[in-house]
């Protein structure tokens, strides 16, 4: 059993594709903000997105910017890899759109 640490709290985000190699790139998102997250920077997505359904949305940056069009998909605790909330965000892998995300 992993112990109760406050990183244990966390929410991570990191490229699962290398940058550059692949014609997409995807993010993943795993912790408590998952949500949260997704919400911010995904237009398109509804408010209560249901779990494993792809949504294709807008990406857009903290200014309301446009990045990228893409796939959201939201996996809810504890039914997902990590057995916490998580997000995957598909975009094009073009490292300069992989860069931003």
């Amino acid at each position: 059993m992993r112990p109760h640490t406050e990183s244990s709290l966390d929410t991570i985000a990191e490229l699962a594709t290398p940058v550059g190699r692949s014609a997409l790139a995807l993010l993943r998102v795993s912790g408590p903000q998952s949500r949260r997250i997704l919400g911010a920077v995904a237009r398109g997505l509804p408010e209560k997105p249901e779990p494993r359904r792809a949504y294709l949305v807008t990406f857009v940056d903290g200014a309301g910017e446009v990045l990228d069009r893409g796939i959201a998909t939201f996996f809810a605790a504890p039914s997902s890899a990590t057995g916490e909330d998580a997000a995957e965000l598909s975009v094009h892998g073009s490292p300069v759109v992989a860069g931003l995300m």
